[in-house]
């Protein structure tokens, strides 16, 4: 007696794959919001010149958003929830070179405020998001 083996077919092999495809991507979770955070950075009541702003959420799974400020004022958009913000700024040294003759620059914005910073916001969605950093150099 002859036995007929079947194989699947192409096409069942393909509609199984893309099945399976489309079950795994639609489970993921929906991405978060941005929101549009704003604000000002002042050091002993003056506007920080240029510096960055870091911002380390303190909920799960998130990566930290950071930008670069100007005369004071930031705008950038970041995923809404509690963050941790530390602020860095810095300055030439006057008559200071380094190694190659470019100028030395030192962190003037006190630890506090940012690698021991303790300053924190939370970003809510559909709000408006604005801070005002005011920070002492003592």
């Amino acid at each position: 007696m002859r036995r007929r083996i079947r194989q699947p077919s192409l096409r069942r092999g393909v509609c199984w794959a893309l099945l399976s495809c489309g079950a795994l991507l639609g489970c993921g979770e929906a991405p978060l919001p941005l929101c549009t955070v704003e604000g000002v950075v002042r050091l002993d009541g003056e506007p920080v010149p240029e510096g960055y702003l870091i911002f380390y959420p303190l909920d799960d799974g998130l990566d930290a958003e950071a930008t670069a400020f100007q005369n004071g004022s930031f705008s950038l958009e970041v995923h809404p929830g509690k963050k941790r913000v530390e602020i860095t700024a810095q300055r030439p040294i006057p008559g200071s070179k380094g190694m190659y003759g470019e100028p030395e620059v030192e962190q003037y914005i006190p630890v506090r405020y940012n690698r021991d910073s303790e300053l924190t916001i939370e970003v809510k969605p559909e709000q408006a998001n604005q801070f005002s950093f005011r920070m002492d150099s003592e």
